[in-house]
């Protein structure tokens, strides 16, 4: 009997950012069916496809290849049906897989589009695949679970899904097989990223989230040894940065002996020097304990704190249970006790979120004291999340745009076969209109601009908060419609708005100019922040400090008007702590330790009389002390 030659395989995962990252879903595969299959001499694996220039170079890639399996997301889908699209047509025999997140859990219509693509995979793809594999030969896909695919007569079918994969002990892992050496040294010069997956799963149910879509509720862990072992790849291999893939890091108990192994490696050895995580929302304490323990040896620079909606009717529509702002405010206090910088998500676009209750959850979070920073987010539809679903769709009145992906940094040019990866932001809902979007989009872009930078007008917004009462969301929405007698005001305010038009008919959320640092994409609220001081920000803050003495005016008027002259003082000097030594600033109040005392999430008396602060010492903490 002749001998059968081995099927030739190539699987495709390209990059979807700036920073490469190594393959780390298609490495499953392959490391699965090297460990997993009868006769894994059956199967010839190419060197993974992590990054193409163009369509022409993955054909040249793939040329004569037997299987091409694509493992798409968001980032990388329109890339990846290109390819699909040419080898088939140059390639009429080579069998097109596609898997990963982008699939449509119900992809009839998705296959109908692409008929090019001759199967899907849904779920955990790795038992789906060898399966798959298994029946290559002869396409008999009746025999394989977890697959989609259109017959010869054009008909639709679908096989269900295997039970999820329950024990992970002895799951193959990439990084400890051959699977990567190819790409390692293929590209010696890269500093490569990497994915780290320590379980699967998440408990949490959040309708705009495609994870728990991917992986259901329970979770399952891999084990102890053999993160040891890929942590330890990391470091010999010179790892800088690893994202771990956890829903929910601090979770589990035995997370923080996974903390143990990474604060150990990089204290010996130097990597990896940053660890990007999403924390677990209620296990308060351990959650603090991580995070303190991985900034403390540089490991993160900034802890998550994330609530997406403060509004109770958006939790409800969204599935989603919050920590309580009671313990936002204690963990919060912790980090700041701990001097580690903290941010919170907020998500623009929600079912059933309100202009009004937008801004007042933005409010809610300056007066817990979350001044450090909060990331607005446009709410992005992704295939398998609940939200994006017909019937959510219809409920809350969607409008969406198909905006053009970016990244931040990225340099802007063009790809050079004209391909596009879009995302679908929402841009009305029946409770938030056109225009109130746009306003809610100014509204967050200018809270990042003049409250988050302590160089601009944060300073003299806490000040007049603490003294006087004013609530945050009165001077940033004045801030939105400033008057015509200060054009530099109303000229940023004019831009910004122009902006989310401009998102609302299918542009970048990213902007960039012409000259550097402006050159390359950077988001609206850094844009601008670095365009205005390119442009001179004295003027711009003469303006500014004036118009919000006229707020002052209006809505406290027993402010004394030296607050905002020690806050501009302050406000200069925050740039100067970590550039220049020594350092003297005097004041007509105590405004400066109010303000620090605010941040601290503690309330100090205003005391009118001259004071004199300095900084003696290079370095951290950027702080004045009084003389």
């Amino acid at each position: 009997m002749e001998h059968m030659q081995p099927l030739d395989i190539a699987l495709v995962q390209l990059n979807g950012t700036r920073h490469p990252y190594l393959p780390y879903g298609a490495g499953l595969l392959q490391a699965y069916v090297h460990s997993f299959a009868s006769d894994p001499e059956q199967f010839h694996f190419r060197p993974l496809l992590p990054f193409i220039h163009t369509v022409e170079d993955a054909i040249n890639a793939l040329g004569g290849v037997d299987v091409a399996g694509f493992s798409t997301y968001v980032w990388n889908i329109q890339h990846s049906l290109a390819v699909a699209r040419r080898l088939k047509h140059e390639q009429p025999e080579t069998l097109i897989v596609f898997g990963g997140p982008q699939v449509p859990d119900h992809p009839a219509a998705f296959l109908a589009a692409h008929p090019y693509i001759d199967v899907v995979c849904h779920g955990e793809g790795e038992a789906v695949f060898l399966e798959l594999l298994m029946h290559a030969r002869e396409r008999a896909w009746e025999q394989v679970s977890g697959i989609s695919w259109q017959d010869a007569q054009g008909h639709f079918q679908t096989r269900p899904r295997p039970p999820r994969l329950r024990d992970l002990s002895g799951h193959p892992s990439p990084y400890l097989g051959e699977v990567f050496a190819p790409l390692l040294a293929q590209w010696p010069e890269l500093r490569w990223n990497v994915l780290w997956e320590t379980n699967r799963g998440c408990p949490f149910s959040c309708s705009f989230c495609d994870w728990g879509s991917a992986t259901a509720s329970k979770v399952h862990s891999f084990s102890l040894a053999r993160l040891q072992a890929e942590a330890e790849w990391f470091v010999r291999h010179a790892i800088e940065f690893v994202f771990c893939c956890d829903a929910n890091f601090g979770l589990l108990p035995r997370d923080e002996q996974l903390v143990d192994i990474l604060v150990s490696l990089r204290k010996r050895w130097g990597y990896p020097h940053i660890f990007a995580l999403q924390n677990s929302k209620n296990v308060t304490d351990r959650v603090h304990l991580i995070q303190r323990r991985l900034y403390q040896v540089g490991l993160v620079r900034e802890v998550a704190l994330s609530m997406q909606s403060l509004h109770p009717p958006t939790l409800k529509a969204i599935q989603r249970s919050n920590i309580s702002l009671t313990a936002f405010r204690d963990l919060h206090q912790r980090f700041v006790r701990d001097q580690i910088p903290t941010y919170t998500d907020m998500i623009l676009g929600l079912p059933e979120e309100t202009y009004s209750s937008f801004v007042q959850g933005v409010e809610t979070l300056l007066e817990q004291g979350q001044h450090g920073r909060i990331k607005f987010h446009n709410l992005s539809l992704l295939p398998n999340a609940a939200m994006a679903q017909p019937e959510s769709r219809t409920r809350y009145g969607f409008q969406t745009a198909w905006v053009p992906q970016r990244h931040e940094r990225e340099s802007p040019a063009p790809d050079p076969d004209g391909i596009e990866e879009y995302q679908e932001l929402v841009v009305a809902t029946t409770t938030l209109s056109r225009a109130e979007w746009r306003q809610a989009r100014v509204f967050a872009w200018l809270a990042e601009i003049l409250h988050q930078n302590a160089g601009m007008l944060q300073v003299a917004a806490i000040a007049l908060h603490v003294l006087g009462a004013m609530p945050y969301h009165y001077w940033i929405e004045a801030f939105i419609a400033p008057p015509p007698t200060y054009p530099r005001l109303h000229d940023l305010a004019q831009q910004l708005a122009h902006k989310a038009e401009a998102i609302q008919r299918g542009e970048p959320e990213f902007e960039r100019g012409e000259q550097p640092p402006l050159h390359v994409w950077w988001l609206p609220g850094d844009f601008h922040h670095i365009r205005l001081h390119q442009e001179g920000i004295a003027p711009f803050l003469d303006e500014a400090y004036a118009y919000l003495d006229d707020l002052r005016l209006a809505y406290c008027p027993d402010v004394d008007p030296c607050v905002l002259r020690d806050a501009r003082r302050c406000a200069a000097m925050a740039l100067a702590l970590q550039r220049t030594v020594p350092l003297t600033l005097t004041l007509e109040s105590n405004v400066w330790e109010v303000w620090q005392a605010a941040l601290r999430q503690e309330r100090l008396p205003w005391v009118l009389g001259t004071r004199t602060y300095v900084k003696t010492w290079p370095g951290k903490p950027f702080t004045l002390n009084p003389v």
